[in-house]
Protein backbone atom coordinates (compact mmCIF):
# COMPACT_ATOMS: atom_id res chain seq x y z
CA UNK A 1 0.00 0.00 0.00
CA UNK A 2 1.48 3.38 -1.06
CA UNK A 3 1.12 6.82 0.97
CA UNK A 4 -2.32 7.73 -1.56
CA UNK A 5 -4.07 4.15 -0.87
CA UNK A 6 -3.34 4.81 2.44
CA UNK A 7 -4.88 8.36 2.90
CA UNK A 8 -7.74 7.14 0.85
CA UNK A 9 -8.34 3.87 3.65
CA UNK A 10 -8.02 6.18 6.44
CA UNK A 11 -10.42 8.95 5.30
CA UNK A 12 -12.91 6.30 4.11
CA UNK A 13 -12.52 4.72 8.19
CA UNK A 14 -13.09 8.26 9.87
CA UNK A 15 -15.98 9.10 7.73
CA UNK A 16 -17.44 5.83 8.98
CA UNK A 17 -16.10 6.65 12.84
CA UNK A 18 -17.56 10.25 12.63
CA UNK A 19 -21.03 8.64 10.71
CA UNK A 20 -21.41 6.25 14.13
CA UNK A 21 -20.45 8.63 16.54
CA UNK A 22 -23.19 11.19 15.58
CA UNK A 23 -25.85 8.46 15.15
CA UNK A 24 -25.13 7.20 18.70
CA UNK A 25 -25.35 10.95 20.68
CA UNK A 26 -28.97 11.21 17.72
CA UNK A 27 -30.03 7.95 19.30
CA UNK A 28 -29.36 9.07 22.75
CA UNK A 29 -31.63 12.16 22.50
CA UNK A 30 -34.10 10.65 20.85
CA UNK A 31 -33.96 7.98 24.31
CA UNK A 32 -33.43 11.56 26.80
CA UNK A 33 -37.08 12.15 25.15
CA UNK A 34 -38.16 9.02 26.41
CA UNK A 35 -36.98 8.41 29.91
CA UNK A 36 -39.08 5.18 30.24
CA UNK A 37 -37.49 3.82 27.62
CA UNK A 38 -34.25 2.54 27.84
CA UNK A 39 -33.08 1.18 24.62
CA UNK A 40 -34.42 1.79 20.17
CA UNK A 41 -35.11 -1.92 20.35
CA UNK A 42 -35.40 -3.26 23.96
CA UNK A 43 -35.90 -6.83 24.25
CA UNK A 44 -32.36 -8.48 23.06
CA UNK A 45 -30.42 -5.26 23.97
CA UNK A 46 -31.33 -5.29 27.57
CA UNK A 47 -30.59 -8.58 27.93
CA UNK A 48 -27.09 -8.13 26.47
CA UNK A 49 -27.05 -4.68 29.35
CA UNK A 50 -27.80 -7.16 32.09
CA UNK A 51 -25.22 -9.98 30.98
CA UNK A 52 -22.53 -7.27 30.66
CA UNK A 53 -23.15 -6.13 34.22
CA UNK A 54 -23.05 -10.23 35.50
CA UNK A 55 -19.41 -10.13 33.85
CA UNK A 56 -18.76 -6.46 35.53
CA UNK A 57 -19.68 -7.44 38.61
CA UNK A 58 -18.39 -10.86 38.91
CA UNK A 59 -22.02 -12.53 39.19
CA UNK A 60 -23.51 -15.72 37.67
CA UNK A 61 -23.32 -15.14 34.03
CA UNK A 62 -27.60 -15.62 33.46
CA UNK A 63 -30.72 -14.01 32.66
CA UNK A 64 -33.90 -14.94 32.83
CA UNK A 65 -33.07 -17.87 34.84
CA UNK A 66 -31.60 -18.94 31.96
CA UNK A 67 -27.59 -19.70 32.30
CA UNK A 68 -26.94 -20.58 28.48
CA UNK A 69 -28.90 -18.26 26.39
CA UNK A 70 -26.32 -16.07 24.79
CA UNK A 71 -22.81 -16.39 23.90
CA UNK A 72 -20.64 -14.78 26.15
CA UNK A 73 -19.18 -12.75 22.99
CA UNK A 74 -21.01 -9.61 23.11
CA UNK A 75 -21.62 -9.03 26.16
CA UNK A 76 -17.86 -8.42 27.11
CA UNK A 77 -17.50 -5.80 24.08
CA UNK A 78 -21.10 -4.34 26.44
CA UNK A 79 -19.22 -4.86 29.31
CA UNK A 80 -16.14 -3.11 28.07
CA UNK A 81 -18.53 0.43 26.95
CA UNK A 82 -20.06 0.18 30.33
CA UNK A 83 -16.07 -0.20 32.29
CA UNK A 84 -14.82 2.48 29.96
CA UNK A 85 -17.65 5.00 29.51
CA UNK A 86 -18.99 4.80 33.45
CA UNK A 87 -21.63 2.92 32.75
CA UNK A 88 -23.52 4.73 30.31
CA UNK A 89 -25.25 3.89 27.05
CA UNK A 90 -23.27 6.60 25.12
CA UNK A 91 -20.34 5.34 26.38
CA UNK A 92 -20.95 1.58 25.13
CA UNK A 93 -22.43 3.05 21.48
CA UNK A 94 -18.59 4.99 21.37
CA UNK A 95 -17.31 1.19 21.93
CA UNK A 96 -18.96 -0.10 19.02
CA UNK A 97 -18.85 2.67 16.55
CA UNK A 98 -14.88 1.55 17.09
CA UNK A 99 -15.85 -1.91 16.61
CA UNK A 100 -18.04 -1.11 13.58
CA UNK A 101 -14.74 1.00 11.89
CA UNK A 102 -12.48 -2.35 12.48
CA UNK A 103 -15.29 -4.01 10.60
CA UNK A 104 -14.85 -1.48 7.70
CA UNK A 105 -11.19 -1.76 7.63
CA UNK A 106 -11.57 -5.64 7.67
CA UNK A 107 -14.02 -5.21 4.39
CA UNK A 108 -10.86 -3.24 2.81
CA UNK A 109 -8.94 -6.18 3.60
CA UNK A 110 -10.96 -8.59 1.74
CA UNK A 111 -11.49 -6.74 -1.13
CA UNK A 112 -7.71 -6.19 -1.06
CA UNK A 113 -7.02 -9.78 -1.25
CA UNK A 114 -9.25 -11.00 -3.65
CA UNK A 115 -9.40 -7.91 -6.09
CA UNK A 116 -7.09 -5.22 -5.38
CA UNK A 117 -7.16 -1.85 -3.71
CA UNK A 118 -10.08 -0.20 -5.82
CA UNK A 119 -12.52 -3.28 -4.42
CA UNK A 120 -11.48 -2.94 -1.55
CA UNK A 121 -11.83 0.73 -1.01
CA UNK A 122 -14.90 0.98 -2.35
CA UNK A 123 -16.67 -1.72 -0.52
CA UNK A 124 -15.47 -0.29 2.80
CA UNK A 125 -16.67 3.29 1.43
CA UNK A 126 -20.15 1.43 1.26
CA UNK A 127 -20.12 -0.40 4.40
CA UNK A 128 -19.29 3.36 5.68
CA UNK A 129 -21.94 5.03 4.61
CA UNK A 130 -24.86 2.78 4.37
CA UNK A 131 -27.74 4.08 6.95
CA UNK A 132 -28.87 0.43 8.03
CA UNK A 133 -25.14 -0.82 8.50
CA UNK A 134 -24.34 2.42 10.29
CA UNK A 135 -27.28 2.52 12.27
CA UNK A 136 -27.38 -1.05 13.59
CA UNK A 137 -23.99 -0.90 14.51
CA UNK A 138 -24.42 1.87 17.61
CA UNK A 139 -27.38 0.05 18.92
CA UNK A 140 -26.74 -2.41 21.29
CA UNK A 141 -27.40 -5.18 19.67
CA UNK A 142 -25.02 -8.28 18.36
CA UNK A 143 -25.18 -7.42 14.62
CA UNK A 144 -22.56 -5.10 14.42
CA UNK A 145 -19.51 -6.65 16.41
CA UNK A 146 -20.84 -10.42 14.45
CA UNK A 147 -20.18 -8.37 11.37
CA UNK A 148 -16.81 -7.15 12.48
CA UNK A 149 -15.74 -10.92 13.62
CA UNK A 150 -17.30 -12.66 10.54
CA UNK A 151 -15.15 -10.49 7.96
CA UNK A 152 -12.25 -10.40 9.96
CA UNK A 153 -12.66 -14.50 9.60
CA UNK A 154 -12.94 -14.30 6.29
CA UNK A 155 -9.96 -12.61 5.47
CA UNK A 156 -8.49 -15.22 7.62
CA UNK A 157 -9.75 -17.73 5.74
CA UNK A 158 -8.35 -16.05 2.51
CA UNK A 159 -4.85 -16.02 4.08
CA UNK A 160 -4.90 -19.44 5.04
CA UNK A 161 -6.22 -20.61 1.25
CA UNK A 162 -2.95 -17.77 0.08
CA UNK A 163 -0.62 -19.99 1.99
CA UNK A 164 -2.23 -23.46 0.19
CA UNK A 165 -1.87 -21.80 -2.83
CA UNK A 166 1.83 -21.05 -2.46
CA UNK A 167 2.72 -24.29 -1.28
CA UNK A 168 4.05 -22.87 1.96
CA UNK A 169 5.76 -24.56 4.34
CA UNK A 170 3.84 -26.91 7.03
CA UNK A 171 4.53 -24.01 9.88
CA UNK A 172 3.12 -21.09 8.14
CA UNK A 173 0.71 -23.23 6.97
CA UNK A 174 -1.10 -24.41 10.34
CA UNK A 175 0.16 -21.35 11.58
CA UNK A 176 -2.86 -19.22 8.97
CA UNK A 177 -5.22 -21.87 9.59
CA UNK A 178 -4.79 -21.69 13.62
CA UNK A 179 -5.38 -17.94 13.49
CA UNK A 180 -8.33 -18.87 11.29
CA UNK A 181 -9.55 -21.11 13.64
CA UNK A 182 -9.28 -18.51 16.33
CA UNK A 183 -10.87 -15.77 14.21
CA UNK A 184 -14.21 -17.98 13.37
CA UNK A 185 -14.15 -18.62 17.33
CA UNK A 186 -14.52 -15.25 18.00
CA UNK A 187 -17.42 -14.79 15.60
CA UNK A 188 -19.17 -17.46 17.05
CA UNK A 189 -19.02 -15.93 20.42
CA UNK A 190 -21.01 -13.08 19.23
CA UNK A 191 -23.44 -15.40 17.49
CA UNK A 192 -23.32 -19.39 17.08
CA UNK A 193 -25.00 -18.79 13.65
CA UNK A 194 -21.39 -18.97 12.64
CA UNK A 195 -20.59 -22.25 13.36
CA UNK A 196 -22.49 -23.22 10.42
CA UNK A 197 -20.05 -21.63 7.76
CA UNK A 198 -17.26 -22.40 10.41
CA UNK A 199 -17.33 -25.81 9.29
CA UNK A 200 -18.80 -25.37 5.65
CA UNK A 201 -16.08 -22.35 4.36
CA UNK A 202 -13.22 -24.62 4.72
CA UNK A 203 -14.37 -28.00 3.50
CA UNK A 204 -15.48 -26.12 0.27
CA UNK A 205 -12.46 -24.34 -0.51
CA UNK A 206 -10.58 -27.18 0.16
CA UNK A 207 -13.06 -28.72 -2.66
CA UNK A 208 -12.60 -26.28 -5.21
CA UNK A 209 -9.00 -25.65 -4.57
CA UNK A 210 -8.32 -29.44 -4.82
CA UNK A 211 -9.78 -29.39 -8.01
CA UNK A 212 -8.66 -26.60 -9.89
CA UNK A 213 -5.85 -28.10 -11.17
CA UNK A 214 -5.24 -31.74 -12.62
CA UNK A 215 -1.50 -31.99 -10.99
CA UNK A 216 -0.68 -32.53 -7.66
CA UNK A 217 -4.22 -33.11 -6.60
CA UNK A 218 -2.78 -35.91 -3.71
CA UNK A 219 -0.54 -33.03 -2.12
CA UNK A 220 -3.41 -30.58 -2.35
CA UNK A 221 -5.92 -32.91 -0.58
CA UNK A 222 -3.38 -33.94 1.69
CA UNK A 223 -2.29 -30.03 2.84
CA UNK A 224 -6.16 -28.64 2.16
CA UNK A 225 -7.83 -31.65 4.49
CA UNK A 226 -5.29 -31.42 7.63
CA UNK A 227 -4.90 -27.67 7.64
CA UNK A 228 -8.79 -27.39 7.55
CA UNK A 229 -8.69 -30.13 10.64
CA UNK A 230 -6.33 -27.71 12.70
CA UNK A 231 -8.99 -24.60 11.77
CA UNK A 232 -11.65 -27.01 13.09
CA UNK A 233 -9.90 -28.41 16.24
CA UNK A 234 -9.13 -25.01 16.98
CA UNK A 235 -12.29 -23.37 16.84
CA UNK A 236 -12.81 -26.25 19.21
CA UNK A 237 -10.08 -26.27 21.65
CA UNK A 238 -11.37 -22.53 21.98
CA UNK A 239 -14.81 -22.79 22.55
CA UNK A 240 -14.34 -25.81 24.88
CA UNK A 241 -14.12 -23.63 28.42
CA UNK A 242 -17.99 -22.56 27.61
CA UNK A 243 -18.83 -26.18 27.17
CA UNK A 244 -17.61 -27.27 29.76
CA UNK A 245 -19.31 -24.25 31.87
CA UNK A 246 -22.40 -25.01 30.43
CA UNK A 247 -22.37 -29.08 31.32
CA UNK A 248 -21.67 -27.68 34.93
CA UNK A 249 -24.55 -25.17 34.80
CA UNK A 250 -26.97 -26.60 32.75
CA UNK A 251 -26.44 -30.46 32.63
CA UNK A 252 -25.64 -29.94 28.95
CA UNK A 253 -22.35 -29.94 27.03
CA UNK A 254 -22.88 -27.59 24.21
CA UNK A 255 -20.49 -25.13 22.25
CA UNK A 256 -23.19 -22.94 21.75
CA UNK A 257 -26.54 -22.16 23.72
CA UNK A 258 -29.39 -23.77 24.83
CA UNK A 259 -31.81 -21.23 23.23
CA UNK A 260 -31.98 -23.02 19.69
CA UNK A 261 -35.09 -25.05 20.72
CA UNK A 262 -36.93 -22.20 21.31
CA UNK A 263 -35.67 -20.03 18.79
CA UNK A 264 -37.04 -23.21 16.57
CA UNK A 265 -40.18 -23.13 17.50
CA UNK A 266 -40.28 -19.41 17.36
CA UNK A 267 -40.52 -19.79 13.51
CA UNK A 268 -42.68 -23.11 13.81
CA UNK A 269 -45.54 -23.15 16.03
CA UNK A 270 -49.04 -23.27 14.82
CA UNK A 271 -49.31 -19.02 15.54
CA UNK A 272 -46.23 -18.36 13.73
CA UNK A 273 -46.31 -15.49 11.76
CA UNK A 274 -42.58 -15.25 10.42
CA UNK A 275 -41.66 -12.45 13.27
CA UNK A 276 -40.86 -13.39 16.53
CA UNK A 277 -43.00 -13.22 19.49
CA UNK A 278 -41.70 -14.97 22.27
CA UNK A 279 -44.77 -14.72 24.26
CA UNK A 280 -45.48 -18.32 23.86
CA UNK A 281 -42.36 -19.16 26.50
CA UNK A 282 -43.97 -17.06 29.37
CA UNK A 283 -47.30 -18.25 29.00
CA UNK A 284 -46.27 -22.07 28.25
CA UNK A 285 -44.48 -22.19 31.74
CA UNK A 286 -41.95 -25.22 30.78
CA UNK A 287 -38.93 -22.89 32.14
CA UNK A 288 -40.76 -23.45 35.80
CA UNK A 289 -41.02 -27.36 35.50
CA UNK A 290 -38.10 -28.44 33.27
CA UNK A 291 -34.49 -27.75 33.19
CA UNK A 292 -32.65 -25.42 30.80
CA UNK A 293 -31.86 -28.03 28.58
CA UNK A 294 -34.75 -30.26 28.99
CA UNK A 295 -36.95 -26.55 27.94
CA UNK A 296 -34.34 -26.39 24.62
CA UNK A 297 -35.07 -30.31 23.40
CA UNK A 298 -38.87 -29.81 24.71
CA UNK A 299 -39.42 -26.66 21.45
CA UNK A 300 -37.15 -28.96 19.62
CA UNK A 301 -39.42 -31.32 19.33
CA UNK A 302 -42.62 -29.52 19.23
CA UNK A 303 -41.01 -27.47 15.90
CA UNK A 304 -40.04 -30.44 14.48
CA UNK A 305 -43.49 -31.92 15.30
CA UNK A 306 -44.75 -28.98 13.71
CA UNK A 307 -43.10 -29.55 10.47
CA UNK A 308 -44.13 -33.39 10.08
CA UNK A 309 -47.90 -32.58 10.82
CA UNK A 310 -47.85 -28.79 8.48
CA UNK A 311 -45.32 -29.06 5.91
CA UNK A 312 -47.49 -27.25 3.64
CA UNK A 313 -47.48 -24.52 6.10
CA UNK A 314 -44.20 -24.82 7.02
CA UNK A 315 -43.38 -23.91 3.44
CA UNK A 316 -45.67 -20.87 3.55
CA UNK A 317 -43.94 -19.65 6.44
CA UNK A 318 -40.44 -20.28 4.67
CA UNK A 319 -41.29 -18.19 1.95
CA UNK A 320 -42.99 -15.14 4.57
CA UNK A 321 -39.34 -15.17 6.22
CA UNK A 322 -37.17 -15.38 2.89
CA UNK A 323 -39.49 -11.94 2.20
CA UNK A 324 -38.95 -10.51 5.07
CA UNK A 325 -34.60 -11.63 5.20
CA UNK A 326 -34.20 -10.30 1.48
CA UNK A 327 -36.47 -7.17 2.08
CA UNK A 328 -34.62 -4.24 0.82
CA UNK A 329 -36.05 -1.81 3.81
CA UNK A 330 -36.64 -2.16 7.70
CA UNK A 331 -39.23 -4.68 8.64
CA UNK A 332 -39.92 -2.92 11.92
CA UNK A 333 -43.10 -0.29 11.99
CA UNK A 334 -41.33 2.15 14.00
CA UNK A 335 -38.45 2.64 11.12
CA UNK A 336 -41.42 3.15 8.63
CA UNK A 337 -40.54 6.68 7.86
CA UNK A 338 -39.42 7.93 4.75
CA UNK A 339 -36.55 9.56 5.29
CA UNK A 340 -35.30 5.53 6.55
CA UNK A 341 -37.00 3.56 3.85
CA UNK A 342 -35.41 6.03 1.15
CA UNK A 343 -31.62 5.69 1.96
CA UNK A 344 -31.81 2.19 3.37
CA UNK A 345 -33.87 0.94 -0.11
CA UNK A 346 -31.31 2.84 -2.69
CA UNK A 347 -28.32 1.46 -0.69
CA UNK A 348 -29.38 -2.05 -0.68
CA UNK A 349 -30.28 -1.92 -3.98
CA UNK A 350 -26.77 -0.62 -4.69
CA UNK A 351 -25.58 -3.60 -2.98
CA UNK A 352 -27.91 -6.22 -4.92
CA UNK A 353 -27.39 -4.60 -8.35
CA UNK A 354 -23.36 -4.78 -8.02
CA UNK A 355 -23.37 -8.57 -6.87
CA UNK A 356 -25.73 -9.29 -10.07
CA UNK A 357 -23.20 -7.50 -12.04
CA UNK A 358 -19.84 -9.30 -10.54
CA UNK A 359 -22.40 -12.48 -11.12
CA UNK A 360 -22.81 -11.50 -14.78
CA UNK A 361 -19.29 -9.70 -15.63
CA UNK A 362 -16.85 -11.87 -13.55
CA UNK A 363 -17.96 -15.55 -12.58
CA UNK A 364 -14.46 -16.75 -12.54
CA UNK A 365 -13.30 -15.71 -9.41
CA UNK A 366 -14.70 -18.35 -7.45
CA UNK A 367 -12.61 -18.02 -4.34
CA UNK A 368 -14.41 -14.36 -4.08
CA UNK A 369 -17.77 -15.64 -4.65
CA UNK A 370 -17.44 -18.72 -2.00
CA UNK A 371 -16.08 -16.33 0.68
CA UNK A 372 -18.50 -13.41 -0.18
CA UNK A 373 -21.54 -15.22 -1.04
CA UNK A 374 -21.48 -18.27 0.89
CA UNK A 375 -22.59 -16.43 4.74
CA UNK A 376 -25.55 -14.16 3.49
CA UNK A 377 -26.95 -17.40 1.64
CA UNK A 378 -26.12 -19.75 4.46
CA UNK A 379 -27.57 -17.41 6.68
CA UNK A 380 -31.26 -17.60 4.32
CA UNK A 381 -30.82 -21.18 4.38
CA UNK A 382 -31.04 -21.47 7.91
CA UNK A 383 -33.68 -18.42 8.27
CA UNK A 384 -36.38 -20.97 6.27
CA UNK A 385 -36.63 -21.99 9.71
CA UNK A 386 -35.87 -19.50 12.47
CA UNK A 387 -37.50 -16.07 12.27
CA UNK A 388 -36.78 -13.89 9.28
CA UNK A 389 -35.70 -10.61 9.66
CA UNK A 390 -33.47 -8.35 7.46
CA UNK A 391 -31.45 -8.02 11.08
CA UNK A 392 -29.79 -11.45 10.44
CA UNK A 393 -28.87 -10.46 7.10
CA UNK A 394 -27.20 -7.10 7.61
CA UNK A 395 -23.83 -9.10 8.68
CA UNK A 396 -23.03 -10.70 5.61
CA UNK A 397 -23.65 -7.48 3.76
CA UNK A 398 -19.98 -6.71 5.32
CA UNK A 399 -18.46 -9.60 2.83
CA UNK A 400 -21.48 -8.98 0.26
CA UNK A 401 -19.91 -5.54 -0.52
CA UNK A 402 -17.24 -6.57 -1.82
CA UNK A 403 -18.51 -8.39 -4.65
CA UNK A 404 -20.90 -5.79 -5.25
CA UNK A 405 -17.99 -3.22 -5.92
CA UNK A 406 -16.01 -5.36 -8.11
CA UNK A 407 -19.13 -5.78 -10.06
CA UNK A 408 -19.79 -1.99 -9.73
CA UNK A 409 -16.29 -1.06 -11.19
CA UNK A 410 -16.14 -3.29 -13.60
CA UNK A 411 -19.51 -2.00 -15.06
CA UNK A 412 -17.89 1.58 -14.69
CA UNK A 413 -14.29 0.21 -16.78
CA UNK A 414 -16.92 -1.55 -19.98
CA UNK A 415 -18.67 2.00 -19.96
CA UNK A 416 -15.14 3.74 -20.24
CA UNK A 417 -14.28 1.55 -22.68
CA UNK A 418 -17.14 2.02 -24.40
CA UNK A 419 -16.76 5.50 -24.66
CA UNK A 420 -13.23 5.40 -25.48
CA UNK A 421 -13.64 3.11 -28.93
CA UNK A 422 -16.91 6.13 -29.81
CA UNK A 423 -14.19 8.33 -29.29
CA UNK A 424 -11.99 6.40 -31.33
CA UNK A 425 -14.35 6.15 -34.01
CA UNK A 426 -15.79 9.60 -34.15
CA UNK A 427 -14.05 12.03 -37.32
CA UNK A 428 -12.12 14.73 -36.70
Amino acid sequence: MNRREFWQLMAVLLIGLIVRIGLAVGVEEVLKKQPDRMFLIPGDAEGYWDLAGDLLKGDRYEIYGRHVLRMPGFPAVVALGRSLGHDSRLGVRMILAVVAVLGIGGVYVLGLQLYGHRVGLLAAAFISLSPLLAGFGILILSEGAFATTLVWALVALAEWMHQLKRSATWPRLLISAMNAGLLAALAISMRPTWFACAGLLPGLLVVWWVFTEQEDRWRRLTAGVASATVIGATILIILLPWAVRNQLVAGKFTFTTLWVGASLYDGLHPGATGDSDMTFFETDGLAGRLSEAEVDAEYRRRAWSFVAANPWRTLELAWVKQSRYWNIVPNYPEFRRWWILLPAGLSTLLLYCGTLLELWFRPRNVLALLLCLVPILAFALIHLLFVGSMRYRMPAEFPLAVIAASGWLQLYSRFNAQRAIAREGTPC
